[in-house]
């Protein structure tokens, strides 16, 4: 029989709370989605039946998101009174490109295999460690393998006909490190302000100057316990910037993927970002040297930076997973 889907919203919480709850199309319960309200900073994991709840939340209008590996996300605008706020999300299933499966080996080094979201393996893709001179490219198994020193690592992972994959990796001290790459079809042709992308970041990886500039990859942002993008920004920038303490502004604009799109650091979690670059305005990566006479100048930093021009920010680019 089909599911009976209920609409009725759950009764309110109570004073300065905000609940409700995540269900799929099916009106099955989603339990671990995650519930932010991004204006304020908060953010929680619903439970086995649905359910989720804000604590301490000063009457007012919401922008409340719920997103989960798997389903569409969705955004309710929820009012909080006296007797709290509440409301209901109905998440919509969607095919995800699976993330890289990252499990030890006994060898040292950087090895894997990568495949296509049919799980077919691909053959000749091109894999790099960026801002080394480490590369190899896929077999007729779709396997690789690239000898490089136990550290923290960005892997850049190419093919034709295929969406570019950046995947941050640690290769422990005392093993190798063996990761599994899901390349997703590309919709479109990459514009030419995207064609040198990656290029750029491994350029920027290997003539930045690191007493002016910081880069976290995901591990580090997880090893740090940061939730919040922003937060590692903040932090960042303090380590780099000599001057006196300065607050970064929330809602500053990062070039996201190398540009030219920008993104609202103010709106990222950790699980969205594959890696941060931090830079002190005052020492600018390096421009990249080798691209030919022939190419038109393109600045990818520029929507950032005139999206910024009345805010307190540094320059960022945030690389989304």
């Amino acid at each position: 029989m089909p599911a009976v889907v209920v609409n009725a919203a759950p009764d309110k919480p109570g004073a300065r709370r905000v609940g409700g709850v995540v269900r799929d199309t099916a009106a099955f319960a989603l339990d671990s989605v995650e519930v932010s309200i991004v204006s304020l900073q908060r953010r929680v994991f619903s439970k086995p039946d649905g359910t989720f709840l804000f604590t301490d939340v000063a009457p007012g209008k919401y922008e409340v998101r719920a997103r989960k590996l798997g389903y569409g996300p969705q955004i309710h605008e929820m009012v909080v009174d006296s007797a709290g706020g509440t409301g209901m999300f109905s998440l919509v299933p969607l095919p995800y490109v699976l993330r890289p499966v990252v499990t030890t080996v006994g060898r040292g080094g950087l090895s894997g295999v990568v495949g296509d979201t049919a799980f077919n393996a691909l053959v000749g893709a091109e894999v790099r460690v960026l801002g080394h001179d480490g590369h190899a490219a896929t077999d007729s198994t779709g396997s690789f393998y690239i000898p490089i020193k136990p550290g923290s690592y960005l892997v850049a992972v190419k093919q034709e006909g295929f969406a570019d994959r950046l995947v941050s990796v640690i290769v422990p001290p005392d093993s190798g490190e063996r990761i599994r790459v899901t390349l997703a079809p590309r919709e479109r042709p990459l514009a030419v302000r995207q064609f040198h992308n990656v290029d750029d970041l491994g350029q920027r990886l290997a003539w930045r100057n690191t007493q002016h500039s910081r880069v976290y990859t995901h591990a580090d942002l997880s090893a740090l316990n940061i939730e919040w993008v922003y937060d590692a920004i903040q932090y960042g920038y303090q380590q780099v910037h000599s001057g006196p303490n300065t607050v970064l502004d929330r809602d500053c604009f990062a070039i996201a993927n190398g540009g030219p799109d920008t993104v609202d650091v103010g709106k990222l979690t950790v699980d969205d970002v594959e890696t941060v670059e931090i830079y002190d305005t005052r020492s600018p990566p390096r421009p990249t040297l080798r691209r030919p006479i022939a190419r038109a100048p393109a600045n990818n930093a520029d929507h950032a930076i005139s999206a910024n021009r009345i805010r307190e920010c540094t320059l960022v680019y945030v690389w989304l997973r």
